[in-house]
């Protein structure tokens, strides 16, 4: 059996493992958060040239709630068609559906219709197949794996963003939306079809007895476990209401600020340190998970953004404006450590016959909380004036997601029956050793 089957130790998961996680990184990346990250973008371009409401072109609400709603079924589909199929399909579905957009005639029908369809398709290339691909590489090392591929997220908003800005510039918002297309089909689309490849296979070490309960998990999600499973829905729950806050918070950075006469420019400047502090949150929290008893990384780095979060209304209202930056450096670096807990808890707490079934129902509760973040935070403004009491109620979902992951882990350290398949794994290679 070739050594690269299965990862024995932590240096030759990443020695094996890196071109899938560099394949990961770069394409999931070019999935559907660039739509989502680079809406704003198309606007104003949109509004200046059809005259169309800014409620009617800005379909990025709609392509996420879409995209939640449908990782659930594409982690029903990943047992049966496999997960390379369903992301080369996804990435397929949104380079045409972006054409769609650069050729049919702008309306509101138009516009919502074709972010349906970009929602459906993106949910094939978002967390759940990549997810499923790097948990057979990293059984030891899936925490900071997990984290290095959800990095890629922000990585390629940023080298997608000026290329998106320069086309539209260049050719108007029609010509955004080929250039996006061509995002899709030609870069994402041959990364996936030349490097994406799940590693199937057990190491010879493992005992026959482990071997088939690792086939048995590889080949079907069990649906009817995950939804009995109490501590799993305490996970989503912690979840749920971190993604409420981190999505109430960067949808009301730049309001908020502009509420208090801040110039345009230091306005921009602060969703910059959000998503620095996300990249920071990202790998470093994916690192913590591994090396750490899991179910305390949450508490504590969910506090921090947190504790950032009571205190950013006032800084903003004093304008303390270095302050601020850190405050919202810390919010993002919490944002982006919560990112990497659906794929990492799921694999935890149901081991890896369930893993992308329970992706994929976390990515929809937090999907569906996110939304209500947006909303929520914004009816807050709208009934007292400001956003301070809405800040003041994203810190404390921030901690309370926090304690309720801990406590989704109260009493495991004693628990051996119930250990993910990946730790039966890692235990017997030791006792081996």
């Amino acid at each position: 059996m070739s050594q690269l089957d299965a990862p024995a130790n932590a240096h030759s998961e990443f020695r094996n493992g890196w071109p899938r996680l560099t394949t990961a990184f770069f394409s999931s990346g070019l999935g559907p958060i660039v739509i989502i990250n680079t809406n704003g973008l198309f606007v104003e371009p949109i509004t200046d040239s059809t005259g169309l409401p800014t409620s009617q072109v800005q379909i990025g609400a709609v392509v996420s709630l879409v995209l939640s709603v449908a990782s659930i079924f594409v982690g029903m589909l990943i047992g049966r068609i496999g997960s390379k199929r369903i992301v080369m399909t996804g990435f397929t579905g949104m380079g045409a559906s972006s054409l769609l957009l650069a050729a049919l005639p702008a309306t509101p029908l138009v516009f919502y219709s074709v972010a349906v369809l970009l929602g459906l398709f993106g949910a094939m290339a978002f967390q759940v197949p990549f997810v499923r691909m790097i948990s057979t590489w990293f059984r030891r090392q899936f925490g900071l794996a997990a984290g290095i591929m959800g990095a890629g997220g922000a990585s390629m908003s940023l080298i997608a963003t000026p290329a998106i800005v320069a086309a539209i510039a260049a050719g108007g918002w029609r010509f955004g939306y080929v250039v996006l297309a061509g995002l899709f089909l030609l870069v994402a689309l041959p990364l996936v079809f030349y490097g994406f490849k799940e590693n199937d296979r057990v190491d010879a070490d493992v005992s026959n007895e482990s071997a088939q309960v690792v086939a048995e998990a590889v080949e079907r999600p069990r649906i009817g476990q995950v939804l009995r499973n109490g501590r799993y829905w305490l996970a989503i729950l912690g979840v749920a209401l971190a993604s409420f806050a981190l999505v109430g918070f960067v949808s009301s950075l730049a309001p908020a600020m502009s509420d208090e006469g801040y110039s345009r420019s230091a306005a921009a400047t602060v969703p910059m340190a959000y998503l620095v502090g996300g990249l920071l949150g990202r790998v470093l929290g994916g690192y913590l998970l591994d090396r750490l008893w899991p179910y305390l990384v949450p508490i504590v780095l969910l506090s921090i953004g947190g504790f950032a979060g009571l205190g950013l209304g006032a800084a903003i209202e004093a304008e303390a404006y270095p302050v601020i930056l850190t405050l919202v450096l810390a919010i993002g670096f919490a944002a982006g450590a919560d990112a990497d807990f659906p794929a990492f808890f799921s694999r935890e707490i149901l081991g890896e016959a369930s893993l992308a079934l329970g992706v994929g129902v976390m990515v929809l509760a937090a999907g569906l909380a996110s939304v209500c973040g947006g909303l929520g935070f914004a009816m807050i403004r709208d009934n007292q004036g400001t956003y301070y009491p809405a800040f003041i109620l994203g810190g404390i979902a921030f901690i309370v997601g926090g304690l309720l992951l801990f406590l989704a882990g109260a009493g495991t350290q004693g628990l051996r029956s119930s250990r993910p398949v990946s730790n039966i794994i890692n235990s017997e290679q030791e006792s081996k050793a």
